[in-house]
């Protein structure tokens, strides 16, 4: 999911409607892998 990528298609397409996906599904996917990283990987430390 590139959203630079699929903004242009989009832009020129006229399609907004659907296309918020590809913002926040990267932002959110990030989050939850750092979370992971966080408590699954360093076990919750703090460094």
């Amino acid at each position: 999911m590139n959203p630079a990528r699929s903004f242009g298609p989009a832009r020129a397409g006229g399609v907004r409607d659907t296309h918020w996906v590809y913002w926040t599904g990267p932002v959110i996917g990030a989050m939850l892998s750092g979370l992971l990283y966080h408590h699954v990987i360093l076990g919750g430390r703090d460094s």
